[in-house]
Formats: C-alpha cells, sequence, structure tokens
C-alpha cells in the first residue's frame, strides 16, 4: 500500500498543485526517521521506502534553484546590457560634441559623463 501511494505520488506530472508539497513533507519525514536512534524494523522499511521520494525531491528542489539562477542570470545580463548601451550612447554623444567643440562643463552636464571620461575621450578623438 505505500509503495503504491509512493509510486502515484511520484507519477504525478511536475506542475501538479500539490505535488511539491507533498514531496517536501515526506522528505522531510524521511529525513527524521533517518535521523533516529532504535529503529524497528518496520521503521526501517518505512525509511527506505521513503528514499525515493527523498531524492525527487532534492532533485527538483535543485532543478528550480538552477532554473532560478538563469532567470536572475538573464535579467541581470540585460541589465548590463542597457547600461552598457546607454554608456556608450553618452560616450558617443560626449565625442561629438567634442568634435563640435563644446564646453567641458556643458558636455559634462548633458550626458552626465565624468570629467575624467571627457578627457579620455579628448584622448581617442
Amino acid at each position: 500500500m505505500q509503495k503504491a501511494a509512493i509510486d502515484e505520488l511520484l507519477a504525478l506530472p511536475p506542475n501538479h498543485p500539490y505535488r511539491q508539497e507533498a514531496l517536501q513533507h515526506l522528505a522531510m519525514l524521511q529525513v527524521r526517521l533517518k535521523a533516529r536512534q532504535n529503529k524497528t524494523k518496520d521503521l526501517k522499511e518505512v525509511v527506505m521506502s521513503l528514499s525515493p521520494v527523498y531524492a525527487q525531491w532534492r532533485q527538483d528542489v535543485i532543478d528550480e534553484g538552477r532554473q532560478e539562477g538563469r532567470q536572475e542570470g538573464r535579467q541581470e545580463g540585460r541589465q548590463e546590457g542597457q547600461q552598457e548601451s546607454r554608456q556608450e550612447s553618452r560616450r558617443s554623444i560626449a565625442l561629438k560634441m567634442l568634435q563640435q567643440g563644446f564646453p567641458i562643463e556643458t558636455i559634462i552636464q548633458l550626458t552626465e559623463l565624468s570629467q575624467a571620461q571627457i578627457q579620455q575621450l579628448q584622448l581617442e578623438k
């Protein structure tokens, strides 16, 4: 009976509303029972029968963490790309302003680049 219930739980689709919570509870039960001293034969069998549940729960948690990490990485990459694009745009505008003879103070105000960045652009042009 226990084996059939565990097999049925493991067979549920990953997005089933009760699957993850049931896996988590049973995995924690397996950990607690495994930690007990003086286990009876029946208790040892329960621990063993819950091992696949624990393994599946652990894998699901690892997969979820990886997915979240990938999403965060993509988001950070997009933000960095946008920031680099804005910075490059400011540099391009500042360079054109330098070529047109604008005063450095005006370029600093309009582009929000530092004086050192503008001086670096002067060396590059």
